[in-house]
């Protein structure tokens, strides 16, 4: 089968007012929950914080499509993480010395990591929403209306100590949505439409396979 799902758009920010209480806990033991939901509430606006030595921040601006050794922390918790840069060169991509959005993956370098029961997180830098508000009640919308999409919440993200900004934090289209989207159909393959891809005759090359679960693309 195919699932039909919604992805972000890629979404210049000026992101120097927020709230002075974002209501996130001040330690781990103050969560609300264990599963990772509180990342995709309403409640608060997360704050998180990456570093990344010269010889990552190197590679990035060689090929921001590499993945680097990172350190991601939350709380009083550190991981060792894989990030690379996220966006289309023609969109939503910046690089480091600008808003970078980025790709965290905590399974990277240690297959059993996972941060609240997840392998990935998805920090979207959202410059191309001078609001930063479109996404997020689209995300619950659609749901609502019995059509499949990505959580969303909030974050302020540091890296190596500087302001980067606030972001949106989109549930990462990965196996592990898929699994929670479909449950009563494990098997099957997710695209990703490019810009300006639609449902039309002599459209399938603008579509790329994102996951492949139990049979092979079939366009």
């Amino acid at each position: 089968m195919i699932w039909l799902v919604l992805f972000g758009c890629g979404n210049e920010i000026n992101a120097s007012a927020l709230p002075t209480d974002s209501g996130v806990a001040t330690d781990t033991a103050d969560l609300p929950d264990e599963d990772g939901d509180f990342l995709y509430d309403d409640s608060s606006i997360l704050e998180f914080g990456l570093t990344i030595d010269q010889a990552g921040l190197t590679a990035l601006a060689a090929d921001p499509a590499t993945d680097v050794h990172a350190t991601f922390t939350f709380l009083d918790q550190s991981y060792d993480v894989g990030v690379h840069l996220k966006g289309s060169p023609s969109g939503s991509m910046r690089t480091m010395d600008e808003k970078a959005g980025f790709k965290v993956d905590f399974h990277e370098w240690d297959v059993d990591q996972r941060f609240y029961g997840f392998k990935r997180l998805t920090p979207n830098n959202m410059i191309q929403d001078s609001t930063m508000s479109h996404e997020h009640p689209a995300y619950r919308l659609f749901p609502a209306l019995g059509v499949p999409a990505a959580r969303h919440g909030y974050a302020k993200v540091t890296v190596n100590g500087e302001w980067f900004g606030l972001y949106g934090l989109v549930e990462t289209m990965d196996e592990e949505f898929l699994e929670d989207a479909f449950p009563e159909d494990p098997e099957g393959n997710l695209y990703e439409g490019g810009y300006g891809g639609d449902f039309g005759e002599g459209q399938a090359d603008l579509f790329d396979v994102k996951e492949t679960i139990g049979e092979e693309p079939d366009i």
